[in-house]
């Protein structure tokens, strides 16, 4: 089963503009079968393959010279001398564009290798797990969405077990690509660690206290999440900051990028389990910002989104700026939630007249339409796209 991707028609045009492209993103995000796809024409060559790796390594010039036409390169984080090499073929064949159509499931070092070898040269793009909007377009059975999360295998292969899908890509993830950055002698602690942080979705990160339950320093607390962030595993949300409030918290914000994974690491096997924990206004909000970043990463508006939180209290669990219109939204598991109008109108009030401001609460209304109450839009993100 082919499940249609969002990101789709903006791949396909960016690589009609530039020589090369990079799509990364957390393993099993359907980085290569996307490619192959919607490049059906092009070569493909993954690095996993150690030989694969050894050749570019070894001759390297060689090896770029061997191609054609366009090539896939799967997971060119393995061999991130290539890089200067691919900048000096660039180089000389500015103008042949979408020939060099690369993958990377590991950012730590391959970043570094783009932006010193590659820059203006590419453009890097980032695909997710399914959205529920995807799931909703491709008219997969959109309930089980909170539950089951959006990597496209356990939405095309219904017979998989999911918690055995989960269970393997931790262990993999653990097994394979962190001993490849760091030096954890402790995989247990590691373990610890993720599963910590899941505990404290939705919440300011406190490295220190995470750390601590981890039984590791916070300098390699702090390490281990930027790890976290670089295999797409994990992600933070910065604060929101107005002249007209004082006193802000300067803490981020952490979220889970994918729902499914978030629920096993909560040991969370079931929708009664999901509903009756005492983390579901937690999930329901990883849930409202992986939709939120998601439709703002594929319009370029990813870094215009932030959270609001003032050492009394006051705040607000997402800040969407666009120039000087605001959109402060609410997550909140309930239908029509009163206390979240009440709330957003505080800041509303806080946050002066020079800027327009809107106010949404994403809740489970029944609607299929969103609901417009007292200057408040209500709506369900399961069931309304977030096209803004």
């Amino acid at each position: 089963m082919w499940i249609k991707r969002d990101i789709s028609p903006v791949i396909v045009e960016l690589a009609s503009k530039k020589p090369a492209i990079l799509i990364t993103g957390a393993r099993q995000t359907g980085k290569t079968s996307l490619l192959q796809h919607l490049f059906p024409n092009a070569q493909y060559v993954s690095f996993d393959w150690p030989a694969h790796a050894d050749a570019a390594i070894s001759n390297p010039s060689e090896f770029i010279s061997s191609f054609e036409g366009p090539v896939i390169l799967d997971e060119i984080q393995y061999v991130p001398s290539l890089f200067r090499y691919l900048k000096i073929w660039i180089d000389k064949n500015r103008h042949d564009y979408g020939k060099w159509i690369l993958t990377g499931s590991q950012k730590f070092h391959l970043m570094k290798g783009v932006s010193e070898s590659l820059a203006g040269r590419i453009s890097v793009l980032e695909l997710d797990t399914l959205s529920a909007n995807e799931v909703r377009e491709n008219n997969l059975e959109l309930n089980d969405y909170l539950m089951k999360g959006g990597f496209p295998e356990l939405w095309a292969q219904e017979s998989i077990n999911s918690q055995q899908f989960f269970q393997d890509y931790i262990i993999t993830y653990l097994e394979r690509d962190l001993k490849q950055i760091l030096e954890v002698n402790n995989l247990r602690a590691f373990d610890r660690f993720i599963r910590s942080m899941s505990l404290r979705v939705g919440q300011l990160c406190n490295f220190s206290q995470v750390s601590q339950e981890a039984g590791v320093t916070s300098a390699t607390g702090k390490k281990w999440l930027d790890v976290l962030q670089a295999s797409n595993i994990f992600t933070t949300l910065e604060p929101y900051f107005n002249n007209q409030l004082k006193r802000l918290i300067k803490s981020p914000k952490v979220y889970l990028k994918d729902q499914g994974l978030l629920n096993f690491l909560l040991n969370i096997h079931s929708d009664e389990d999901m509903r009756n924990s005492h983390y579901y206004g937690a999930l329901f909000e990883n849930f409202v910002y992986n939709e939120l970043s998601r439709h703002l990463n594929l319009n370029n508006f990813k870094r215009s989104l932030f959270f609001l939180r003032d050492k009394n209290g006051l705040e607000v669990d997402f800040v969407l700026e666009r120039g000087n219109k605001i959109k402060l939204i609410e997550a909140k598991t309930a239908e029509y939630p009163k206390e979240a109008l009440i709330n957003l109108n505080k800041i509303k009030e806080k946050l002066g007249k020079r800027q327009e401001v809107e106010l949404f609460v994403a809740c489970q209304i029944q609607s299929e339409t969103p609901q417009v109450i007292q200057e408040c839009t209500f709506y369900n993100p399961l069931k309304h796209s977030m096209n803004w």
